[in-house]
């Protein structure tokens, strides 16, 4: 990773939003930014890592970051919205990866409401937004940009992919500042869902047999619609509907497991 790089493909706007700060190892870019945001660091702040050793994904989950393979990034955000409207951040962040991959590589990536990108039904990016209403968000973005040269963990090794198989050189930094310029984009007029209509034709599970999890249950549904707010409308086999705000789902698919 090379911050030169980065900013000879950045903006204008971007240039002047994002302060980058590079990193050769970290525990996690989302805790340091969350400290950093209690320090009073400024929107914008990025911190990106060329490893984690405690790599966060959603529910408490482990993200696998290990040296040279990935991108592992943190933005810092300060954004004036409702609550109801944070989860408009990741979804913009999501239709952001997706678009920079697209560009850069022949592959159509696809997201697995709310947070993951797929590739081939292989989760090659998962999305993490904490923060504390009112005063900050950390976007963290970890994407597996080339296959591990070991693998992947048995314990993933069945649902992880990664962008490119092999190693590409400055690959990852023109990931990073195309992921960084469309965000921008979006983050400026998020109010008024720029990318929702983006969002909803990158959809992988759109008609699709699911399961929603929740806290006590594993209830299997059809996923209907996605709403102007990124909400996911859901069918349940007695034909009740229901929006869902949050939460996860899973993909269910031939090979008998689940996404």
């Amino acid at each position: 990773m090379n911050k030169n790089e980065i900013l000879k493909i950045l903006t204008k706007d971007a240039r002047s939003f994002y302060n980058l700060t590079l990193a050769d190892i970290v525990e996690s870019t989302n805790d340091t930014v969350k400290a950093q945001a209690k320090n009073s660091a400024p929107e914008g702040t990025v911190l990106i890592s060329e490893e984690q050793t405690k790599g966060k994904g959603t529910k408490g989950r482990s993200f696998f970051s290990p040296k040279g393979n990935g991108i592992y990034m943190s933005i810092l955000l300060r954004p004036e919205l409702p609550i109801e409207k944070t989860v408009m951040i990741t979804t913009a962040a999501a239709v952001s990866v997706c678009e920079a991959i697209e560009k850069l590589t022949d592959k159509r990536p696809k997201i697995k409401w709310v947070n993951d990108i797929l590739i081939d039904n292989k989760k090659v990016c998962g999305i993490l937004t904490e923060g504390v209403v009112g005063q900050y968000a950390v976007l963290g973005i970890g994407i597996n940009a080339f296959a591990p040269q070991n693998g992947f963990p048995d314990e993933i090794k069945n649902i992880a992919g990664a962008v490119l198989d092999e190693f590409k050189v400055n690959f990852r930094n023109e990931l990073v500042a195309e992921i960084l310029n469309s965000f921008l984009r979006y983050y400026k007029n998020l109010e008024n869902n720029p990318h929702t209509e983006l969002y909803k034709s990158y959809s992988a599970i759109l008609g699709k047999e699911i399961n929603v999890v929740t806290n006590d249950e594993i209830l299997p549904a059809v996923a209907v619609d996605i709403d102007d707010d990124c909400r996911l409308k859901v069918r349940f086999s007695d034909g009740h509907e229901r929006l869902l705000n949050s939460g996860e789902v899973t993909l269910r698919l031939e090979k008998g497991y689940n996404l």
